[in-house]
């Protein structure tokens, strides 16, 4: 990690977020599922209350990765879990020491929340980063991830 720096990003940071934000959902294969907006990052990422926090890999200054952060929680064990949501590395970043980075830092803050874990998702196609997160620790507990997207709200509710 050396010659790589965590910070906290700022509203001042919400242009390279989007544009990191943008890459991701590229790399995803779903660009046009991008919907965020200037707005909808200062409220969700900056304003009194939100519910996410955004860190920054920079080496020599330069971002060469990002990682956002929201907390979940354990029912049964009663105590926060730390969510990774995204951690995206640029090409320039990959083998820095830039992921490694932001994960020590998840840990930082895991830690000082009494988190009993730390959850995040992969793609099953994306070999490159269960290699990664295997490499870092993290376990596939053999858990399957639904979502519920607003298309179906209705339906959910029985309408």
């Amino acid at each position: 990690m050396a010659g790589v720096s965590v910070r906290a990003a700022t509203p001042a940071d919400i242009p390279v977020i989007l544009t990191l934000l943008m890459e991701l959902a590229v790399y995803q294969k779903e660009p046009e599922e991008m919907v965020a907006t200037p707005e909808l990052v200062q409220r969700h990422y900056f304003d009194d209350g939100a519910p996410v926090r955004c860190f920054f890999a920079e080496s020599v200054g330069k971002p060469v990765g990002m990682m956002t952060l929201c907390q979940s929680f354990s029912g049964f064990k009663s105590t926060p879990v730390l969510y990774i949501d995204c951690l995206i590395v640029t090409e320039q970043g990959r083998g820095t020491g830039a992921g490694r980075a932001l994960i020590a830092k998840a840990t930082e803050i895991a830690e000082a929340k009494g988190s009993c874990r730390i959850n995040l998702e992969v793609f099953n196609w994306n070999e490159s980063a269960q290699g990664f997160y295997q490499a870092m620790g993290f376990e596939d507990h053999g858990l399957l991830s639904y979502s519920l997207e607003p298309k179906n709200y209705a339906r959910a509710r029985g309408a």
